[in-house]
């Protein structure tokens, strides 16, 4: 229940107060801002499907892409280094059309099994 400056109560539900208290500036809204940072992943190509396939079969799991725009794939978890991604072991720089949603300004790598599809 809320209570209004008029000492008046109403039935709300958590969302309705939440939403309430979003719109008058007293709290902010954080799952706004994480849905922003999280880009949708277009729908991949059969050939972009099938050289993550290899890539996952290879024992690759992460991809990068540098500051000159080489998309690179990598076995352990890569380093950020401000211009390109640290790893003793990186396989040459990929030649794939398309994997555009891979920024060279992610902080983070992408990992290849969150964009193969459940093969359960």
């Amino acid at each position: 229940m809320l209570r209004n400056t008029y000492s008046i109560l109403t039935d709300a539900t958590m969302d309705e107060a939440e939403d309430a208290l979003i719109d008058a500036g007293v709290v902010t809204d954080l799952t706004a801002e994480q849905e922003a940072d999280e880009s949708p992943i277009p729908p991949l190509h059969d050939e972009e499907l099938a050289k993550l396939t290899e890539l996952a079969s290879d024992g690759y799991k992460y991809l990068a892409r540098d500051k000159d725009g080489k998309l690179y794939a990598f076995r352990h978890k890569p380093k950020y280094g401000g211009f390109y991604w640290d790893d003793p072991d990186p396989a040459p720089a990929l030649q794939v059309d398309g994997l555009t949603f891979i920024s060279e300004d992610d902080k983070e790598p992408t990992e290849i099994s969150s964009l193969l599809p459940d093969r359960s």
